[in-house]
């Protein structure tokens, strides 16, 4: 096996780690997104290590420059997307169906806050927040998707790019490039 083809086979094998977690994100479990956290960080880490052991110019270094930086600009561009998506869900949501609860919660909260009884506290409002999801659910949900959607497109664009030119054994052309 030449070194070029070595190379290439280690690079697309961080490529599946990247996939792996990308497609475990989607995953709606607490565990699994757990797992997609190490698997993600592990690429990350993989990728500035891999990067070191590269030459100048390979493409090895040109695929571990593009995946670390799909990560850092898809970091900032979340922020930027939750910042615009809480932007338009706090002053949509309705919280007259917290109200009874209110009632009840200030009267005991000092109560409840003296022992740490969060069970307790739970069990006040709990009562409410079925009409609460239910009145604001679609505020959450375009909230959710102005936050979500524009970075998964993000990274399915770099990571099918970065892919299709490491299975093709080619360099990508502008690894700093944001898009």
């Amino acid at each position: 096996m030449t070194q070029e083809s070595s190379e290439q086979k280690k690079v697309i094998q961080l490529y599946s780690a990247f996939g792996a977690s990308l497609v475990l994100m989607l995953v709606p479990s607490t565990i699994v997104a757990l797992v997609a956290s190490i698997l993600f960080l592990g690429v990350l880490i993989t990728a500035y290590a891999m990067r070191k052991s590269c030459e100048n110019g390979s493409l090895c270094e040109s695929h571990t420059t593009f995946i670390i930086r799909t990560i850092w600009i898809s970091g900032l561009f979340s922020v930027l997307t939750m910042t615009v998506a809480s932007a338009y869900m706090l002053p949509n949501i309705d919280n007259t169906p917290l109200e009874p609860c209110a009632q009840g919660l200030m009267s005991g909260a000092a109560n409840l806050a003296a022992n740490e009884d969060m069970i307790g506290l739970m069990n006040v409002i709990r009562p409410c927040m079925d009409e609460f999801m239910s009145v604001n659910g679609q505020v959450f949900m375009i909230a959710m998707a102005i936050s979500a959607v524009p970075v998964l497109l993000y990274f399915i664009i770099r990571f099918s790019r970065g892919l299709s030119r490491a299975i093709s054994g080619y360099r990508v052309a502008d690894p700093k490039s944001w898009l």
